[in-house]
């Protein structure tokens, strides 16, 4: 099966996270039921258990070490997103999502359209991608995946939680940052951006070894560039923005001593007035001042030409940073285009000394691993249970043992405490040492194993059991009965 020789696009973008759409509990216009059934599971967990699996553990060692009830956690999806399980993305106060999508796709309804010899390899292509995400992002919890083959084009939906580890509070919490830093993609805003490259070339790769030539990604919404490129536009950013700021900071004081100019006018004074020109007389106190301004003025007049003068070089330097700007999207354009010629050649090279058929039976194999591994679970499950319950039954006979032990040291306390005819009036100390000593004995072991009532029972109570009364009864001389004579 050989797919089209024109070269696709890849999408690999963060998807809305509707669990209901990715599992067809409600079905859109666009989607063609006739076809559902070709959709492929890879897994389907309710966000509930999800949490529950993530999360149940370390909020059990977090409550463990509370001494107050009011900071123990109840439940961790609500603590963390003020609400009750939903089916979609909840964002809480820190702007934690609940789970995250990422929304992969080959080619598009032109050229990889569903049923299609494309569609199909396009499907493979994203199958093998999915069963090796797991293992590539051990940080995510993948609850819910699923091909979509009954709408246009194939495409994959992956719903996780990402998992980080913590010194303080829960140890182990939902937190993207931490579980992409502990994955190895370091701190800060461009983590994501290096990991979905990491993730875009395993793709690009898988899709070389189906035969499908993949087109350079485009710039514009979604694309993602590389670190250098980033470090470096963010460079030209920072560098642009504090050029704006000291523009603006020299335009205000140009228009500070711009309104002193009007004082450097030939005066005159008529009188009690001052003349500034032919038309404008003024009071000898604002002239005073008008006086002083202009004497300002030109004090800071070569301030003044300064100011110009770093005005103009702010925009022929923001000129020069446009002009590196473009010249480094072109340079980075061909970059890319010389790595997707040796793409080409590479994959020229492997197709002439290996078969597409070695890679399809490592892919079929790792299907059979999965379905074993699938097939172990299950039976590590039954074995779990069979345990637990064999230590339910432990725990009950257990119990029985205590229960046993502290009826006996109850009983043994009606020698020395009962007002009935069990109690021994000629009880000597030592005798009645050892009778006190094993009721102590027994309520001391019973609070050692957990058992607090029985200690109770034993420390406060006397008494003969029923059992212990049958075997009583078992040893109590029966009376004879005589028999009648003639």
């Amino acid at each position: 099966m050989q797919a089209n020789t024109k070269a696709k696009s890849i999408s690999h973008c963060q998807g809305k996270g509707s669990l209901g759409h990715n599992n067809r509990t409600f079905k859109c216009k666009n989607v063609d039921g006739t076809r559902t059934a070709d959709n492929i599971t890879f897994v389907k967990q309710t966000i509930a258990e999800a949490y529950d699996e993530c999360f149940g553990a370390a909020v059990e060692r977090y409550n463990a070490k509370q001494k107050r009830n009011d900071r123990k956690i109840d439940n961790y999806y609500q603590s963390v997103f003020d609400c009750n399980y939903k089916n979609t993305v909840v964002t809480s106060s820190d702007k934690r999502k609940s789970f995250y999508e990422d929304l992969v796709q080959i080619g598009d309804m032109n050229d990889t359209a569903c049923g299609t010899v494309d569609g199909k390899i396009a499907a493979e292509c994203l199958t093998e991608y999915m069963l090796g995400f797991s293992k590539r992002n051990p940080n995510f919890h993948v609850f819910n995946s699923v091909i979509h083959a009954d709408e246009a084009t194939p495409h994959l939906h992956i719903d996780y939680i990402p998992i980080g580890h913590y010194k303080r509070g829960v140890d182990t919490q939902n937190g993207l940052a931490q579980a992409l830093k502990e994955m190895g993609y370091g701190s800060g805003k461009d983590s994501i951006n290096k990991w979905r490259l990491v993730e875009r070339k395993v793709l690009e790769d898988i899709c070389r070894v189906h035969g499908i030539e993949v087109e350079p990604p485009k710039k514009g919404r979604g694309h993602s560039f590389t670190v250098d490129e980033y470090k470096e536009r963010e460079e030209l950013l920072k560098e642009i923005k504090l050029l704006s700021e000291q523009r603006n900071d020299l335009q205000q004081k140009l228009r500070k001593y711009e309104k002193l100019s009007v004082s450097v006018d030939d005066v005159s004074e008529i009188g009690s007035k001052s003349r500034i020109s032919k038309n404008i007389v003024v009071p000898p106190d604002e002239y005073a001042l008008l006086q002083e301004q202009a004497k300002a003025y030109r004090t800071n007049k070569k301030e003044i030409t300064n100011i110009r003068k770093n005005q103009q070089k702010i925009e022929d330097d923001k000129r020069q940073l446009k002009e590196r700007e473009i010249q480094l999207k072109a340079e980075v354009a061909e970059d890319r285009k010389q790595a997707t010629e040796l793409y080409r050649k590479a994959y020229e090279q492997w197709s002439m000394s290996e078969k597409p058929e070695v890679f399809q039976q490592r892919f079929h194999d790792l299907k059979r691993a999965l379905q074993a591994e699938k097939e172990n679970n299950t039976a590590l499950n039954a074995d779990i249970a069979k345990k637990s319950e064999t230590i339910k039954q432990w725990a009950v006979a257990h119990r029985e043992v205590y229960i046993a032990l502290t009826n006996m040291a109850k009983a043994v306390g009606m020698l020395k405490y009962d007002d009935g005819d069990y109690k021994v009036e000629s009880l000597s100390p030592k005798q009645a040492r050892l009778i006190d000593s094993l009721a102590d004995y027994a309520a001391y072991w019973a609070k050692q194993d957990g058992y607090p009532d029985l200690a109770v029972e034993v420390e406060k109570k006397i008494g003969i059991s029923a059992g212990i009364q049958d075997k009583i009864n078992e040893r109590t001389p029966k009376p004879r009965v005589q028999g009648l004579s003639r």
